[in-house]
This record gives structure tokens, sequence and C-alpha cells, in this order.
């Protein structure tokens, strides 16, 4: 398949509640990562690196799933549409608050969040803090025993431009397991 041939619609992106670009730390058993999202409508970009040259992104573009990688310069891109499923309930964890607790407010830049712990998994408990306009700022939960993922917020602009969805490399298909 070429990227021009469509893959077989299998999802459709929920579509972002608000445009934005933010910026977050990820750390994880020691490691730590940057991680750079985009949103607005019915795409989405997330771009995550180690602060090196490697690159990893996905890109949900409507119904469509794209896989890009940039390493030393060169990207490449493969269309995982039809392997993608559906896409995570949790994409956007400010928007479904059902069985959240209210944790109380934070200081999230010039402005109020608000925190929350979601029950995750059968006995562990996840902890997100959202902006006054419902974008993810913290979230934090067991990865595995003694094992804590966490992510934060450094930047944010509610502001995304059509260039930031724009794929890096002609998309190919994705290679059979």
């Amino acid at each position: 398949m070429n990227g021009t041939q469509a893959a077989p619609n299998l999802f459709s992106f929920p579509g972002s509640p608000v445009e934005f670009s933010a910026t977050y730390k990820v750390s994880e058993a020691g490691a730590e990562a940057v991680k750079k999202v985009w949103a607005s409508g019915n795409r989405m970009r997330i771009d995550v690196s180690d602060g090196g040259e490697g690159l990893f992104s996905l890109y949900f573009l409507g119904n469509s799933a794209y896989s890009c990688t940039r390493v030393a310069g060169n990207a490449s891109c493969f269309d995982v549409s039809g392997r993608a499923g559906s896409i995570p309930s949790g994409i956007f964890p400010c928007q479904d608050l059902s069985g959240a607790a209210f944790e109380g407010e934070v200081g999230i830049g010039n402005t109020l969040g608000r925190c929350y712990s979601i029950p995750y998994g059968v006995f562990s408990k996840r902890k997100i803090c959202c902006t006054d306009r419902g974008v993810l700022a913290y979230d934090e939960y067991n990865v595995t025993s003694g094992n804590t993922h966490v992510e934060y917020l450094t930047d944010i602009y509610y502001s995304a431009s059509d260039s930031d969805f724009l794929l890096p490399a002609e998309p190919m298909a994705a290679p059979e397991e």
C-alpha cells in the first residue's frame, strides 16, 4: 500500500475538547523523556523523545493513524490505521471523571487546576490534575510494583497550527508481523 491508499477505518479519533499544544516531562523507572502533544478537533500528534536525536511520533488524523520515527535527520512513517484498533478511552482523562474523587485544587501557571483520584486497575489509583480548560497537567500511576509513571506539564499554549499535523515522511504500509 502506498500513502495515498486508505487503510480500513477501524476507529475514529474522538476529537479534542480544546485546541492546545503542550510539553510534558515524563519519568518512569529512573528514565526521563519529553512528551509533546498537539491537539485540534479530530487531530492529535504525540512526540516522545529521550532528549537525544531519536524521536517517536504518533499521529491521529481523523480516521487514520500513523507511527513515525526520526533518527539522525531521517524520517519514516507507517500507516497503522488498520492495526490501531480503538483509541484508548483515557486519551483525554480530564473529560471523563466518572468514578473520580476530587482531591483539591493546585496552582498550574497562573490558574487553578483540579486534581482527582481515579480507580486504576484492580487495586490502584491514578492521580490526575487538569487545567482550567480540561487539559491533563499531571498524571501519576503505578506501572508495576515499585515502578511509578509520572508526567507533568511544563508548557501549554491553547493553539495548534495545521503544520503541527503534517507527517514528516510519506507513509508506507506497516510491516507484517
